[in-house]
């Protein structure tokens, strides 16, 4: 009897299919990992970008001379500080295209938001008793630019803060 080498059609077949198997479970789990992965950096953009235009915002605050917008008890979607310096005097905080933007007196606007990330909402609110300087609570919600995550789903966060203006002495 002879023995003949190399598979037969149906061996052929069946490693084929088991190969096409493992590959079609590879490849979901890869997809599944860059999603995770873009989801990250989705959440970590929306977090560092709200946290860091609210802390300059905050800290701006906080040198300031005097709130000239909104006025007492009112609530705006733009800031207007008076500053002790000329050069910044007045700065102002706006959104503009869901872009977080500051001007500081004459000076060019700059924005204070990434492109990854875009200013669903801002409501400045001015919470200042009337004897105080200025004092000023933001509400501010951001969420991701990337929209096709997973789910479909962009990540945000709403971030809130209030500052009140030092008195210099």
């Amino acid at each position: 009897m002879k023995y003949h080498q190399g598979f037969t059609l149906i061996e052929t077949l069946f490693y084929i299919m088991i190969l096409s198997v493992f590959l079609s479970i590879s490849s979901a789990l890869l997809i599944q990992v860059l999603q995770g992965m873009q989801k990250t950096d989705a959440v970590y953009a929306v977090n560092e970008g709200g946290s860091s235009a609210m802390t300059r915002m905050l800290t701006t605050i906080r040198n300031a001379d005097s709130v000239t917008l909104p006025l007492q008890g009112a609530t705006s979607s733009q800031l207007t500080l008076t500053m002790p310096g000329t050069s910044s005097n007045p700065t102002i905080f706006l959104v503009e295209n869901e872009v977080l933007k500051v001007k500081e007196g004459t000076a060019a606007t700059s924005t204070l938001t990434a492109k990854t990330i875009r200013i669903k909402d801002i409501v400045f609110t001015n919470v200042a008793a009337t004897s105080s300087p200025g004092s000023i609570h933001i509400d501010m919600s951001v969420s991701s630019t990337a929209s096709d995550i997973g789910t479909g789903n962009a990540p945000e966060n709403i971030f809130t803060g209030s500052a009140t203006i030092r008195r210099r002495l």
